[in-house]
């Protein structure tokens, strides 16, 4: 998948040096190159309930990253309670800079599933471990991750 992207990437940037011209052109403008294109990798760590929707029966949860959503709904039975990113299927998402992965935290229903607070922006920066959390004045989950970005040269 990775080959592909950077393929790709290298092919649109060099397109676009063709249109743009040299790099005397550059100087000379006062302008210059775009940065090398950079690949994300968003992975999750975690996730913990803070608060449950369903106070005393729990609550069932699942991610949904970009536009993919993840392939196990987790059961989260008692606040506090942390599942690790194998519970919930392990996924990871690729993303190019300058765009931004959303993510987003769904409680699970029988006929209707409901998203949890406001859907989260993740730029495409390297952390070992950051966190969003999301609540909508009830429940209240966090969502630990790490993102790992690689610059493609071109």
């Amino acid at each position: 998948m990775r080959n592909v992207i950077r393929l790709a990437l290298a092919a649109a940037t060099a397109a676009a040096l063709v249109v743009v011209g040299t790099g005397t052109a550059f100087a000379a403008q006062g302008v210059f190159p775009p940065p090398p294109p950079r690949i994300c990798e968003f992975s999750l760590i975690s996730v913990t309930a803070h608060d449950l929707q369903n106070d005393g029966v729990g609550d069932a949860v699942f991610l949904r990253l970009g536009t993919t959503a993840t392939t196990n709904t987790v059961d989260f039975t008692v606040p506090w309670q942390t599942e690790p990113a194998a519970a919930v299927g392990s996924p990871t998402a690729f993303y190019v800079a300058p765009a931004r992965l959303p993510v987003r935290l769904f409680l699970k229903a029988a006929t209707l599933s409901q998203q949890v607070g406001a859907t989260a922006s993740v730029p495409c920066l390297a952390t070992n471990s950051s966190t969003r959390t999301f609540t909508n004045n009830d429940a209240t989950y966090v969502v630990t991750f790490s993102v790992t970005v690689e610059v493609i040269d071109v």
